[in-house]
């Protein structure tokens, strides 16, 4: 999936290692990673398998990651064949938008009200100054009341 929306493969590797716990668990090395990222983009572009091949790697991947464990949520960017991926691949994880992505959405949703500045300050600080879920759904409710959203 990451390759599929532009991820670097070093960066796709750092994540697998960071996610093991470090290099010592994961047991394949970069280069193995990227003659695999290779051969499947080959299967990409023909006829075949491919797919079930990007499905089996994706799910090796994650439960590499995961200690054998499916995960039970992704967080990724809004792109539709992102969210279809982890769908089939993942049924019982939730899909969850990156806040990057819902923060970058904020100014085409809201920019039009007559309070954005203000909204938008609501929002960054419920956000990025809540430290527990209570904090963050006081703040949340209080600027939805306030601007009637």
């Amino acid at each position: 999936m990451n390759d599929i929306v532009g991820i670097r493969p070093n960066k796709s590797y750092r994540s697998i290692v960071v996610e093991a716990g470090g290099p010592e668990n994961v047991p394949f090395l970069e280069k193995d990673f990227r003659n695999f990222l290779d051969k499947i983009r080959r299967l990409r572009l023909g006829e075949g398998d491919a797919n079930a091949v990007n499905d089996y790697f994706h799910k090796i991947y994650w439960l590499t990651c995961m200690s054998g464990k499916a995960p039970g949520a992704i967080i990724t960017n809004q792109d539709m064949a992102m969210r279809n991926a982890i769908k089939k691949v993942f049924p019982l994880a939730r899909h969850r938008w990156c806040l990057w992505h819902i923060m970058k959405k904020l100014p085409e949703k809201l920019k039009t009200h007559k309070k954005y500045d203000f909204i938008k300050f609501a929002l960054s600080n419920a956000v990025y100054n809540s430290l527990t879920m209570y904090d963050f759904e006081n703040s949340w409710n209080e600027m939805i009341e306030k601007y009637k959203l």
